[in-house]
């Protein structure tokens, strides 16, 4: 799951489990390396960035100031983009009632005080049909904007009269719990720092995950809901600090599972009788994720390995063996050949397995019938897109739900019913505005040649008008870290972009799992620059197939995927017009040193550990960006910091931005618009994640676009 960048998968409504950390406001802890630095040169002029807050204030100062000209230079961009952008908008649309035991769940999105809209929730009792309201954000005491809250998830006590709810308040990725009584709406308790939360078969006790000052979450806590006097008991305490622990129910309502993001898994069963008592499935390894779940008589179990050849298996664990570790798994579910298991969902007399193809066609599910053994496969749309789960909490529900969506399919809502077999569409959510008649584009994959004889996949959008002559803007962006894939979803930037002419492309370079897990490890640790390298190698093939110039061609990283553009920046950077680099990872080598940041070990698993291993050191230091920095003239850049990121130390950044306005040559291939063609976006309220504020995410959106198409001002550009 991701630490740094986007949010990972194998999220539910109700049973979501995050992982989230927050920056340290400890004295940093440097490493001592382990090994001479003699022959390596270590000196940084700008090291005193990070602790001298006076000069980062005259950076700020400095960038505000130019931020504001630059607004100016934009604002005719900036106009043309935001009309239309902001001409589709989401239109409120209430969910399809969902049954969960005597009840109908469902959620109706609402304004308050004029503010955002921000998601009510209600439930109809299936034989009276009356309707409650379940949760509201406005009623809780210490929520004055539910708008600008973070909302996480919701869990129900199993006699339904409990709620659990889970919100950042502050956007910086500090989770708290509430708890409510559903049917007079008060609140009956609340917990600081408790980032999960899950009821006992009573709902009388709740189970909750504490975060330690590092936001990791490391304890597991009981508390009983009845007295306000006995002290919360402490069920698990894990004090490595690479571990990340979930917990979390079975989908028969048997057992707490929790799990330490590192591959092992411990259960306790729910009954009042168990004391407790706790049951290990799996001791972890280094880089494993595992995750479980309970049906009939057997846990199933997938291991996502970081040393596996053989692919992504479903295991069974008979319950008279979970004693015995993994040596009483049995495979249960293998993938079909040339696919890959990316999640599933189990339910009394049946199995949905979501499946992914190696990026060679697109994604389906198989189902398994667990009385008949029969096997059937789900396939909802023959674009390129993404399925994902739905709710499907009832475990003796005979229906799935899931969503699909696709860079021309904003989110549609689908139903399998096991016992006719059929698949109908409930909902199609569309945007108000201009319907996106998909007749008009073309959304293809492409294979790329990369320098070593890989082949990588490129997700390419565009017009279905358009020439192949070297004379279309084109936007690709990369990510390739933690195993991570780029979103193929719905994007509105990504349409528009498309219908203005844009070509739009999305390299899966190694690092992400894309291609399986082996597509993860072929980009990370001592496999990075291969990252790099088929991101390169993709703007190559957009040049050489016709699609585009390096005149009019752009590059976009966010987070981790900022180190992957910043670094092909360093390494060609007369391929590229300009660049977006958003909440970029940027001074490698120096934040691997700092081990008072909440990400630093954890990262070691994705980049390894400079400060042990000489050749590692070396390597970081080869595509760090930051210090690669050259004396060459870059594409225009526009950099995106947010000061309390709680993800990416937002002094890697301001370093990187004042070597670069240094060390860079005053553009010549392109005019100079003003100070070397760096425009920069500092905010102190954006998390890592954006704001709370859509319609002012929309507006960075914008902002990006209106940048870009600054830099590649009108100009006739040569077919050869």
């Amino acid at each position: 799951m991701s630490l740094r960048g986007i949010k990972g998968g194998y999220s539910r409504f109700f049973r979501a489990l995050s992982q989230t950390v927050k920056t340290s406001q400890n004295s940093p802890e440097e490493v001592a390396p382990n090994f001479p630095l003699r022959d390596l040169n270590r000196f940084d002029g700008y090291h005193k960035i990070k602790s001298d807050k006076a000069w980062q204030k005259r950076i700020i100062k400095r960038e505000q100031d130019i931020y504001k000209n630059w607004r100016q230079l934009l604002h005719p961009q900036f106009s043309a983009w935001k009309r239309d952008i902001f001409k589709r908008t989401e239109s409120a649309v209430n969910s399809i009632p969902e049954q969960y035991g005597d009840y109908f769940y469902f959620s109706e999105s609402q304004r308050y005080q004029g503010s955002e809209p921000y998601t009510v929730f209600y439930r109809l009792h299936v034989k009276t049909g009356e309707r409650e309201k379940v949760l509201d954000l406005k009623d809780i005491p210490n929520i004055t904007d539910p708008s600008s809250v973070i909302f996480d998830k919701i869990k129900i006590s199993d006699d339904h009269t409990k709620l659990a709810f889970t919100v950042d308040l502050e956007n910086n990725e500090r989770f708290s719990t509430g708890i409510i009584d559903i049917f007079s709406s008060n609140l009956i308790n609340w917990v600081d720092n408790a980032c999960q939360a899950e009821f006992d078969s009573t709902g009388d006790f709740l189970y909750y995950c504490i975060a330690d000052s590092l936001n990791r979450p490391y304890k597991i806590m009981k508390r009983n809901l009845k007295s306000k006097f006995l002290k919360d008991k402490v069920i698990v305490e894990d004090h490595d600090d690479t571990h990340y622990l979930e917990i979390g129910l079975s989908k028969d309502k048997k057992y707490f599972i929790y799990t330490d993001g590192q591959g092992s898994s411990t259960v306790i069963s729910r009954q009042e009788s168990s004391e407790d008592a706790l049951i290990s499935l799996a001791e972890g390894a280094t880089g494993n994720r595992l995750f479980v779940d309970h049906i009939r008589d057997y846990f199933l179990l997938i291991n996502y390995s970081a040393d596996t050849q053989e692919g992504v298996k479903i295991y069974k664990l008979k319950d008279e063996d979970m004693d015995k570790g993994p040596s009483a798994w049995q495979t249960f579910i293998e993938p079909p050949q040339e696919q890959s298991i990316e999640d599933f969902d189990a339910f009394h007399d049946f199995i949905a397995v979501y499946l992914s193809n190696g990026m060679e066609s697109n994604c389906e599910i198989l189902i398994l019938d667990l009385n008949t053994k029969e096997i059937n496969t789900i396939n909802v749309d023959d674009s390129i897109g993404e399925i994902t789960p739905a709710i499907n909490q009832n475990y003796n529900e005979s229906r799935l739900r899931f969503t699909f969506t696709s860079p021309l399919v904003y989110d549609d809502l689908y139903e399998y019913d096991h016992k006719t077999k059929d698949v109908r569409l409930l909902q199609s959510n569309q945007l108000r505005g201009p319907e996106i008649v998909k007749k008009r584009f073309v959304t293809k994959r492409v294979e790329v040649p990369a320098h070593d004889g890989e082949s990588i996949p490129m997700t390419v959008i565009h017009s279905s008008d358009i020439r192949f002559d070297r004379t279309n803007k084109t936007i690709i962006n990369g990510y390739g870290a933690y195993g991570l894939n780029l979103d193929l979803g719905f994007n509105i930037g990504n349409i528009t972009a498309a219908e203005k002419g844009w070509v739009v492309a999305m390299a899966h370079v190694r690092g992400g799992s894309d291609k399986g897990p082996n597509w993860h490890l072929d980009g990370k640790l001592m496999n990075k620059m291969n990252s790099i390298y088929d991101f390169l190698s993709c703007t190559e093939y957009l040049i050489a197939k016709g699609y585009t110039h390096p005149n009019l061609l752009a590059a976009r990283g966010e987070s981790a995927g900022g180190m992957l553009v910043a670094h092909a920046l360093n390494l060609r950077p007369e391929y590229y017009r300009a660049a977006i680099l958003k909440v970029p990872f940027l001074d490698v080598v120096n934040t691997l040193k700092d081990t008072s940041l909440p990400l630093t070990l954890t990262d070691y698993l994705e980049f390894g550990n400079p400060f042990e291993d000489e050749e590692l050191f070396k390597l970081i230091s080869s595509y760090s960006p930051y210090e690669n920095l050259k004396k060459v003239e870059y594409p225009g850049i526009y950099l995106d910091i947010s000061i309390d990121d709680p993800r990416v130390p937002s002094w890697g950044s301001l370093k990187y931005l004042e070597k670069l306005r240094d060390i860079s040559l005053t553009p010549l291939r392109i005019p100079d618009f003003g100070n070397k063609n760096i425009f920069t976006s500092i905010s102190s309220e954006q998390g890592h994640f954006g704001s709370t504020s859509n319609t002012e995410n929309l507006e960075k959106l914008v902002l990006e676009y209106a940048f870009l198409d600054f830099m590649m001002f009108e100009k006739e550009i040569k077919s050869t």
